[in-house]
């Protein structure tokens, strides 16, 4: 991912330098995880929809390749799908969070949070899309905003744990590491079988305990 980060200080850099490296290894490996929960929440959402279910076949079939492909062809699904104006609402909305989200994957930062715009703008109460954006805005070195973003997500879903690790690596691009050891713990608790989650707390309580 893209990080347009200011430096940080010499003692966090000592303490975070190889650390952060294999850090920005996990979140894209979070980008994975966060696939199959994606999808799942997509599919509960939009086939019971009986919009969804009178669709056209190639309509439908356009809607099963944006959910369960990647990259540019779940990118062009998606986009065909979003243009049928066949979906409105918290459907249109998947839509735009899904794409949002393989923008996301290809470090395209600004149609990301576009798409995540419009899921928000159809579903004020999306807390993925609140998440995808957070994302973004993460990848431009924007922290505020993604904080603020990743906010809203955990207000919605206060157990979604991906978020609050996620804002802890902002905080810590902050160099306010109270926070995000408070963030990687509460990742911990509700993620206890990722080892993410301590290495992070280990680093962060070792940065300031070097204060």
């Amino acid at each position: 991912m893209r990080r347009n980060a200011p430096p940080l200080s010499r003692s966090i850099r000592l303490l975070f330098g190889a650390a952060l490296i294999a850090g920005a290894a996990s979140i894209a490996q979070g980008h994975i995880r966060m696939t199959s929960i994606l999808r799942g929440t997509l599919a509960a959402l939009v086939f019971t929809s009986t919009v969804w279910l009178a669709a056209t076949p190639a309509a439908a079939d356009d809607v099963d390749t944006c959910e369960k492909a990647s990259g540019d062809e779940a990118i062009a699904a998606c986009t065909r799908a979003i243009n049928s104006g066949r979906y409105s609402g918290r459907q249109l909305a998947a839509l735009f969070s899904i794409r949002c989200f393989e923008w996301n994957g290809k470090q395209e930062s600004d149609k990301a949070i576009a798409d995540c715009n419009q899921a928000i703008r159809l579903n004020p109460n999306y807390a993925m899309a609140f998440y995808n954006r957070g994302t973004a805005y993460k990848a431009k070195g924007q922290y505020d905003r993604a904080i603020e973003d990743y906010n809203q997500a955990i207000r919605l879903n206060p157990n979604y744990a991906i978020a609050f690790y996620n804002r802890g690596v902002s905080w810590v691009r902050k160099n306010d590491l109270q926070r995000a050891l408070a963030d990687f713990k509460k990742f911990s608790e509700l993620a206890p079988s990722d080892l993410d989650g301590p290495k992070a707390v280990e680093r962060v309580t070792k940065a300031l305990s070097g204060r």
